[in-house]
């Protein structure tokens, strides 16, 4: 075995490193994407649930001022 054969040898191995390599960097830059996409879906999410409690909120404020109004109309009556 001379020179020449191991690096041939070396060759076909860093040739196989490299292609493994690639498989892998795909599979994860897939990986990213997916994740990057679901994240954006979580965060329309949020931001829906985040307006929905900002209108409840104002909801609530409005029902408890209603009720403070209805308290002090029955006070008055009574």
């Amino acid at each position: 075995m001379g020179k020449k054969d191991i690096k041939e040898i070396l060759e076909d191995y860093k040739n196989e490193i490299i292609m493994h390599f690639d498989v892998i960097a795909e599979n994860l830059k897939e990986s990213i994407s997916m994740l990057s996409e679901q994240i954006g879906v979580n965060t329309e999410k949020i931001d829906f649930t985040t307006q929905q409690i900002a209108s409840n909120t104002e909801t609530l404020e409005i029902v408890k001022m209603d009720l403070e109004f209805i308290k002090n109309e029955l006070k008055q009556k009574i």
